[in-house]
C-alpha cells in the first residue's frame, strides 16, 4: 500500500499535530490555549451585546462583524455582514434557488474599519485596546446556540476570544483536546489552524467575541494560500436564515 504525503504550504505553513494530554479547570491552558493579560469588563461586554443584538439581526448567520473593509462594496444589508461567515461564500434563498453573494474574496487584511454603528458601545474600546499589541482582522460577535455544534474545520489564523456568555457545558475542541473558556473578562488567543469545532451543550446562548490574529500574514500571498487551504478541507458552510 501506498503511503499518504503530508501536504505542506509553501509559506511554511502545514497541519499541525494536536494531540495532547487530558485537561481539566486546574491544568486547562497549553499551547493551543493562552491566557492573554488583557482583562475586560464583563458588565460592560453584557451591555454591549444587548446594544448590538438591539441594533442587528444576529439571526441570518449566527454572526455580526464588528469591523468592515472599506475598500469593497457594502454588503447589501450593512456593514456588519459584510465579513460576517466566510469570504469565500455566502449562500442566501431566492425564488430561482440558493445563490452565492461573494463575487470577489475579500482580505482579512483589509478588515480594518470598526463599524460606525457600533463605535458608541464598549466593543469599540475591546478593539481598540487590543490593536495596541496585535495587528488583528475580523473582529466577529458570534452566537452557538445549545445543542449546536461546528463541524470540523481549520482556520488559517489564530484567534483572539473574549468570551460574553458562557457555561461550562461551551467546550472549545483543538485536536484531541478539551477547553473551557469562562465568560469572567478574560481573553485567550487559541491555535485554531489545527483542527477544531466548538459545541455548546448548555441550555442558554453562548456569545463571545472572535477575533482573527493577523501577526503573521506577511503579506496578501500569504493570506491568500493559507485561506484557499484551509477552503478546500474546510466541511463548515455558513448559510443565511430566511
Amino acid at each position: 500500500m501506498g503511503h499518504s504525503v503530508r501536504p505542506k504550504w509553501s509559506a511554511g505553513y502545514e497541519l499541525k499535530d494536536c494531540v495532547g494530554e487530558h485537561k481539566n479547570q486546574d491544568n486547562m491552558y497549553d499551547e493551543n490555549v493562552r491566557k492573554l493579560k488583557f482583562k475586560f469588563d464583563v458588565e460592560e461586554l453584557k451591555g454591549a451585546l444587548e446594544e448590538v443584538l438591539e441594533h442587528s439581526d444576529i439571526n441570518k448567520v449566527d454572526q455580526l462583524c464588528m469591523t468592515y473593509s472599506s475598500q469593497y462594496p457594502q454588503h447589501p444589508d450593512g456593514d456588519e455582514y459584510q465579513g460576517s461567515g466566510s469570504l469565500f461564500y455566502e449562500y442566501y434563498a431566492t425564488t430561482e434557488g440558493v445563490k452565492n453573494r461573494r463575487k470577489n474574496y475579500q482580505p482579512e487584511i483589509t478588515f480594518t474599519e470598526f463599524v460606525p454603528a457600533y463605535k458608541h458601545t464598549y466593543f469599540y474600546h475591546v478593539w481598540k485596546e487590543l490593536s495596541k499589541e496585535y495587528k488583528l482582522g475580523r473582529m466577529r460577535l458570534m452566537c452557538l446556540r445549545p445543542s449546536e455544534c461546528y463541524n470540523w474545520h481549520m482556520d488559517p489564523t489564530e484567534h483572539i476570544h473574549v468570551p460574553i456568555l458562557s457555561n461550562p457545558g461551551n467546550k472549545l475542541v483543538i485536536g484531541n483536546n478539551t477547553y473551557y473558556l469562562p465568560a469572567d473578562g478574560s481573553t485567550y488567543i487559541t491555535d485554531t489552524t489545527k483542527f477544531h469545532t466548538a459545541f455548546n451543550g448548555g441550555k442558554e446562548h453562548r456569545y463571545n467575541i472572535l477575533i482573527n490574529l493577523l501577526d503573521d500574514m506577511q503579506s496578501l500571498e500569504v493570506e491568500k494560500e493559507r485561506i484557499e487551504w484551509c477552503h478546500s478541507v474546510d466541511v463548515i458552510r455558513y448559510r443565511f436564515r430566511e
